[in-house]
C-alpha cells in the first residue's frame, strides 16, 4: 500500500499505541511466530490478536506468510517501519513484560 509519509507515520504510531500490540511485536523480535503461539503468551482470543495483528500489518510494521491454514507473521523489513521498531526496543529493555 502506497500513502504519504505522513499518513503511514501515523499508522505506525497508532499501531504502537496498544500495550498488547507492542507485546506482540517483542514476541516477533526473535522470529516468525503464529497466532496460536501468540495466544499461548498473551492469552487473548485469537481473533482479538488477529485484530491486532491486521493492524500492525496496516501499519507495516509486521508481514505475514501463509502455510496451509496457518499464517506466520514476522516483523516487517525497511522503511519507516523498520526506524519505529530500532526505536522501540530501547525503550522495552527494563520492561518486565
Amino acid at each position: 500500500m502506497s500513502s504519504a509519509p505522513l499518513d503511514t507515520l501515523i499508522r505506525i504510531h497508532k499501531a504502537l499505541g496498544h500495550p498488547v500490540r507492542v507485546r506482540v511485536l517483542a514476541m516477533l523480535r526473535d522470529g516468525e511466530l503464529c497466532v496460536c503461539q501468540l495466544n499461548a503468551v498473551i492469552a487473548l482470543a485469537p481473533s482479538t490478536i488477529s485484530a491486532h495483528l491486521a493492524e500492525l500489518k496496516d501499519a507495516g510494521l509486521v508481514a505475514e506468510r501463509k502455510a496451509g491454514r496457518w499464517v506466520h507473521y514476522r516483523l516487517a523489513a525497511g522503511g519507516a517501519a523498520a526506524a519505529a521498531l530500532a526505536a522501540l526496543w530501547p525503550a522495552l529493555a527494563a520492561d518486565p513484560q
